[in-house]
């Protein structure tokens, strides 16, 4: 009797290593498939991104009988570099899992290079833009916004010392928040943009009905409107400057703090990382989105490069933050079952990046006043007064998320080195 029962005890246990070999097989059979799958989908956009690119610029030229215009060339290497890019490393990296080949762990050294390219960079940018801004900037412009969300994303490699996750982990994140982030971000808020202006039309509140929607949309159009505080100042009524404040400071925030870090969310489903883990691929996704944003709506072919290049560079220490914000909240839903902390943190990066948007609104409207103000002294400078002090509050909340994302960086790598997860 005890006989066979020790006979039916070691069936019961040869029979579950069986199963739980099938299970390991067909789990690794799975991930092969995927990355195969990652693998000729990169290579597919990579061929097309840059396939177009060089067509948008031979396309501009053919319009413009001479020439392609600065913008033309900005778009252009905008879409190679994103397209071919993070195409190619997706690529790289399916084409790795494929093969069964691990990834090593995220631990960049030598970042202090990226600041001896920056900052040659950023000098030949600042003379150029005075000089011939036209054609020779957009290739310095690109360069420069491709190094701002890489330098953000190699420290906080640094201060993580490898512990969060691997290269593998980063690019997936790049490529998620870069594509399926800012698509999805761009798909809905064009949405809501169409949608508000059928419901003013319906409603009999855009002045002049069709006809004054499709001035409008001339209006803003016209790159010299950028370059015109008056025609601006005339523009922005009241009115105009409380909707822009609400879209950008409560829609946009909601709507990109949903999507920025979507993927690495959905990859949680098969990955269970970690806190550190998925702080790391949130912080990546972020730099992708910061990325995308830098490269498609960055570009300021003119005097004002230097500026614009500051306020990216901030707006980059945003994304990044809040990504990593949002990355921590998947992490501890789906190591831990917390989900009130992925609600915490998707309140808290809404929060810090409708806070941005507004002062960065409200920056940008008090030096138009005074600039329109040449005819008002004292209205002129108590304007000018403003807008400096939203400039420092900007900096401030700048250096504070840079801070928070290193600190933040830097204890969830403890966590996980004294607490091993498997993730």
């Amino acid at each position: 009797m005890n006989g066979s029962k020790s006979v039916g005890l070691g069936q019961q246990i040869v029979d579950e290593s069986g199963a739980g070999q099938e299970s390991a097989s067909s789990s690794s059979s799975l991930r092969q498939a995927l990355g195969l799958a990652g693998a000729v989908v990169g290579l597919v956009v990579a061929v097309t991104a840059c396939a177009c690119g060089p067509l948008m610029v031979g396309l501009s030229a053919l319009v413009s009988d001479g020439l392609p215009d600065g913008v033309a060339i900005q778009q252009a290497l905008a879409m190679t570099i994103l397209g071919g890019g993070l195409g190619l490393a997706v690529t790289v990296e399916g084409w790795r899992v494929w093969q069964g080949r691990p990834s090593p762990p995220f631990h960049p050294r030598r970042t202090w290079v990226l600041w001896v390219v920056l900052l040659p960079l950023l000098a030949a940018g600042l003379l150029v833009s005075f000089l011939a801004p036209a054609h020779l900037l957009p290739p310095i412009n690109t360069l420069t916004m491709l190094l701002l969300p890489t330098l953000v994303l190699g420290a906080v490699g640094q201060v993580m010392g490898g512990s969060g996750g691997t290269w593998r982990d980063v690019v997936g994140g790049l490529a998620g928040g870069a594509f399926l982030g800012t698509g999805l971000a761009m798909v809905v808020e064009v949405g809501m943009v169409v949608f508000v202006a059928v419901v003013a039309l319906v409603l009999g509140l855009m002045p002049g009905g069709v006809g004054g929607l499709e001035s409008l949309g001339q209006r803003l159009s016209d790159p010299a409107l950028l370059y015109d505080p008056q025609a601006l100042l005339d523009f922005l009524t009241p009115t105009v400057v409380l909707v822009v404040l609400a879209f950008v400071s409560v829609a946009t925030p909601l709507v990109e703090e949903t999507t920025k870090t979507l993927g690495a969310g959905l990859a949680g489903t098969w990955l269970r990382p970690s806190p550190a883990h998925a702080f790391l691929l949130g912080v990546a996704s972020g730099a992708g989105f910061a990325l995308a944003e830098n490269l498609l709506n960055g570009a300021v072919l003119s005097v004002l490069w230097g500026p614009g290049i500051l306020s990216r560079l901030a707006a980059t220490l945003m994304h990044c933050a809040t990504g990593g914000l949002m990355g921590w909240g998947w992490g501890e839903l789906w190591a831990r079952q917390r989900p009130w902390r992925l609600a915490l943190a998707f309140a808290g990066a809404v929060g810090i990046h409708g806070v941005w948007n507004g002062l960065a609104v409200g920056a940008a409207v008090s030096g138009l006043v005074a600039a329109g103000m040449a005819d008002d002294p004292v209205r002129g400078k108590i304007a000018a007064l403003v807008a400096l002090v939203l400039v420092t509050a900007m900096l401030l909340m700048a250096a504070a998320t840079l801070v928070g994302v290193l600190w933040a960086g830097r204890v969830l790598s403890r966590a996980a080195v004294s607490q091993p997860h498997s993730s």
